[in-house]
């Protein structure tokens, strides 16, 4: 068995990220679609624009307004659920779902932690947007 280049680079491969690229896309619209209602429903004042020391900046960003916030939630949490689903599905059975698992490789566990980072940090953010008014600074954001 050779490692050349174009070896790594085999149509499983291509055919591995594209199924679960698509899987991934569709569970999300399905999540998303129920997560906006549950946020229209509960969350319902949504994105509050009430800075009175800056009219500018309260008429650039009006259209915001009423916008539900933890938007991003379904997209982060279905990339999460999809690698533990097929990791749990490589530790219960071997053959083919070994070959699926992205958590095996190490080179997606640095990725993925800062997906969850990013996305807590961001829900975090979100939450307390909602009930302190207004979340973290620009410069914690950036930190």
């Amino acid at each position: 068995m050779t490692n050349s280049p174009i070896e790594a680079f085999n149509i499983f491969n291509l055919v591995r990220i594209f199924v679960v690229g698509v899987l991934a896309f569709f569970i999300n619209l399905f999540v998303t679609y129920f997560w906006t209602k549950i946020l229209h429903k509960y969350f319902r004042p949504g994105k509050q624009i009430d800075r009175k020391d800056a009219p500018i900046f309260n008429e650039l960003h009006k259209r915001k307004e009423g916008t539900p916030t933890m938007g991003g939630l379904p997209v982060w949490l279905t990339v999460v659920f999809l690698a533990f689903i097929f990791f749990l599905m490589h530790v219960w059975s071997d053959g083919f779902w070994s070959r699926v698992n992205f958590l095996s490789r190490p080179q997606t566990l640095l990725p993925i932690g800062f997906l969850i980072l990013a996305g807590l940090v961001g829900m975090f953010d979100d939450i307390l947007g909602i009930f302190q008014r207004g979340g973290f600074s620009m410069s914690r954001r950036l930190i």
